[in-house]
């Protein structure tokens, strides 16, 4: 049984709470997800420690098949299909910056996007309500695609630039990259 924790891990940890969504497979969890997981009785209290628990069930399949860890992680991308993470900016120079950076972030707060690139966006969650999301109120908006990709799109908080930030999945890198340029291309007059 796979479980995921909801934001705020040590924090539920330590006091006991046990806010937490149930998870169909590791495929279906963001990165930040895959980190903040408990499997059958073993809690992991932090990512390094589910790093190095990860690292020594590898060195063991790896060892005991004796592949290499390239193998071995070219083989687990086989069976689930490979992510592709990757960060994005897009400046507003000069004293109407940051108007323009708030006028783009409300309007995609007023006109939701339906789709992205030809996906479907099927969830959108604002986190400037924090009544939504149970965490603290944060000018972020995050889309969740048809396909499980995500775009998370945020105004930087020290810069004239408005930061997204993408999650895509593929049979292999090529195609994950492939998505997250799609998705980017389609962003692009959004932010013009």
């Amino acid at each position: 049984e796979l479980k995921a924790w909801k934001a705020g891990y040590k924090v539920y940890r330590e006091t006991g709470q046990t806010k937490r969504k149930e998870v169909k497979s590791p495929k279906n969890m963001t990165p930040e997800e895959l980190k903040r997981f408990e499997s059958g009785k073993r809690v992991f209290r932090d990512s390094d420690e589910l790093k190095t628990f990860e690292s020594t069930k590898m060195a063991e399949t790896k060892d005991a098949r004796k592949l290499s860890s390239g193998t071995v992680m070219e083989e687990i991308y086989a069976e689930y299909g490979r992510y592709f993470n990757k960060v994005d900016s897009f400046e507003f120079p000069g004293l109407t910056g940051m108007d323009k950076m708030s006028g783009i972030m409300q309007d995609l707060r007023d006109n939701p996007p339906a789709e992205f690139a030809g996906l479907k966006v099927v969830k959108a969650t604002d986190y400037t309500k924090p009544e939504e999301t149970g965490l603290p109120k944060a000018n972020v908006l995050i889309y969740g695609l048809e396909d499980g990709a995500s775009v998370i799109v945020r105004p930087s908080g020290t810069e004239p630039k408005i930061k997204t930030y993408f999650t895509t999945l593929g049979k292999d890198l090529a195609e994950a990259q492939k998505e997250k340029d799609d998705l980017a291309e389609a962003l692009k007059p959004i932010f013009s």
